[in-house]
């Protein structure tokens, strides 16, 4: 599957884009950004572009590894008691480079200081964001392993629903759920499962305890696939044998939140103009103020990526971004909601990837 990426074009558009900041070079040493340019799996190395030509700089642990997956880069391998950094400087004497971007935000002071040091002729740009800003606009292939990704949590959310029940342990019910995610074709879960029951459902990132589920608690499940290295993320929120009158509230107060964000996705638009329209809802039911987190974020081949309301202009959707809508809503010490898709946005509009149930209504079990 992974052959079908178009690494050479993905390249040659970051070699535009380094033409166009007038740069000869960039660095790139964040993983999941080397593994969308050039499709290299393992956990270390550096991709050096220049606009002319691309190598791939890793050690003799990878050297079959690189050689198999890497496309559209030349492989080299880094001789013992040579950094990564020491191979790329004599590239870059070799080719002349004057300039050189870098990926600051990925990158320690050390490993900084240490490339300073062996560039002291080049000029050192910081370039973040680039990479990641091209990774935000998903082309069909890619598309289509999120969907796949996005299935399997959808039939594991069905799956869920028969292991939740009185007696039963968070954590039993997490550990069922990543079984049956792997044995479905995922890789991987996306992040550690959250279940989390009764007064625990208002902790946003409550990750499985050994907490026991009990009859009337509100239970929040959230959880993701990887599917050849994309995601999927998805959250339910349901009640165990009886929902008092509150819990109906909060729920119907977060599920009319979410649709309304969810029909406010277009491209053009920000995700907080679409984080606006459910904080409006949120507002107009009295819930606002328990509403502690963004709307979502850009989901690929990683769990949380570009576009994202915390950047400077709101997070701006293009068609082809794919996204989460997810608001919630956590009363401390009480029980809280959140429910939340992957939509994809489009020109005109958006489509839902996710296809789990959701009801207009807390569902009982």
């Amino acid at each position: 599957m992974s052959a079908l990426l178009p690494y050479e074009e993905r390249l040659k558009k970051l070699q535009g884009e380094l033409r166009a900041a007038r740069i000869d070079a960039m660095l790139i040493t964040y993983m999941p950004n080397i593994r969308y340019l050039v499709g290299f799996t393992g956990t270390s190395g550096v991709l050096l572009v220049g606009t002319g030509e691309c190598v791939f700089i890793t050690d003799g642990r990878y050297d079959a590894q690189a050689h198999k997956e890497v496309k559209g880069a030349k492989v080299s391998i880094a001789p013992r008691r040579k950094s990564y950094f020491d191979v790329a400087a004599n590239l870059l004497k070799r080719w002349g480079i004057s300039s050189i971007g870098i990926e600051s935000e990925r990158m320690s002071v050390a490993q900084f200081e240490r490339l300073k040091g062996l560039l002291y002729k080049v000029r050192v740009r910081k370039l973040d964001g680039v990479v990641e800003r091209m990774r935000s606009v998903k082309d069909e292939v890619e598309l289509q392993l999120i969907r796949r990704a996005a299935g399997v949590a959808d039939a594991a959310y069905e799956y869920a629903l028969s292991l939740i029940r009185p007696g039963v342990k968070e954590r039993e019910v997490a550990l069922e759920l990543e079984r049956f995610i792997k044995l479905s074709g995922a890789e991987d879960v996306s992040f550690d499962i959250i279940v989390a029951s009764g007064y625990r459902s208002a902790m946003a990132h409550g990750v499985a305890s050994d907490k026991v589920i009990e009859y009337g608690d509100v239970v929040v499940l959230d959880f993701g696939a990887v599917c050849d290295g994309y995601h999927s993320d998805l959250t339910r929120t349901v009640a165990i044998g009886k929902a008092d009158r509150r819990g109906r509230s909060i729920y119907a107060a977060v599920y009319e939140a979410q649709i309304a964000a969810i029909e406010a996705v277009c491209s053009g638009r920000t995700m907080k103009q679409v984080e606006a329209a459910a904080r409006k809802k949120l507002r107009l039911s009295g819930y606002e103020r328990q509403f502690k987190h963004g709307i979502g974020h850009g989901v690929g081949l990683e769990i949380h990526e570009l576009p994202s309301p915390k950047q400077s202009d709101g997070g701006l959707m293009q068609a082809g971004c794919v996204v989460t809508i997810e608001p919630g809503v956590y009363i401390e010490g009480f029980c809280g909601a959140r429910i939340e898709d992957m939509v994809l946005v489009k020109q005109d509009g958006y489509e839902l990837l996710t296809a789990a149930q959701k009801t207009s209504e807390l569902l009982v079990l």
